[in-house]
C-alpha cells in the first residue's frame, strides 16, 4: 500500500508535469489539463487521473475506485511548473486516510495528450525537482484518455 501511495504522489506530479507545454500562463495549463488521463507507475500500479476546474480525483481503474480526490493550484511561471494538490477526501482504502487534509506537492508538463506529473508522498514539504522515480517520488507519464 506505500507502494501505491508513493505511485499516487508521483501521478500527481505528473499531473502536474502536463500544464507546462501548455503555454505560459497557469489558466492555459490548467485548461489543457481537463478531463481524463490513464497512466503507470512502471511497475504494477494503473491509474486513472481526472481533472475538472480545478479539482482533480485518482481512481484505479481495475477496481473502479476513486481513492484520492481535492483540489489544485497551479504555477506555470516556477521551473519545472509545479502543482500543489490538497487531498480533500480519501476513498474506501483505509491506509490513506491519513492523507486527508495533507497537500502532495509536485512538477508536472503537458504537451498534447501526455501530462507528466511528478510528486513526493502527500504532506512533505520537499517537492521534486526532475522527472525521476527515484527516493521518495514516483513519476508517471499520463496518455489522455480516449473518449
Amino acid at each position: 500500500m506505500k507502494r501505491r501511495i508513493i505511485g499516487l504522489s508521483l501521478i500527481l506530479c505528473a499531473f502536474a508535469g502536463a500544464a507546462v507545454a501548455a503555454g505560459g500562463d497557469a489558466a492555459s495549463d490548467q485548461k489543457a489539463m481537463q478531463g481524463t488521463w490513464e497512466g503507470s507507475d512502471g511497475k504494477k500500479e494503473n491509474f486513472r487521473l481526472t481533472i475538472d476546474g480545478n479539482k482533480w480525483k485518482m481512481e484505479d481503474p481495475d477496481k473502479k475506485d476513486v481513492f484520492l480526490s481535492g483540489s489544485f493550484k497551479l504555477d506555470a511561471k516556477a521551473k519545472p511548473r509545479t502543482i500543489d494538490m490538497k487531498i480533500d477526501a480519501t476513498g474506501s482504502e483505509k491506509d490513506l486516510g491519513d492523507f486527508k487534509g495533507k497537500t502532495v506537492l509536485a512538477i508536472y508538463e503537458v504537451s498534447g495528450d501526455v501530462l507528466k506529473w511528478c510528486a513526493t508522498e502527500p504532506g512533505r514539504d520537499d517537492r521534486p525537482k526532475e522527472f525521476s522515480s527515484k527516493g521518495p517520488t514516483i513519476s508517471i507519464d499520463f496518455k489522455r484518455a480516449a473518449k
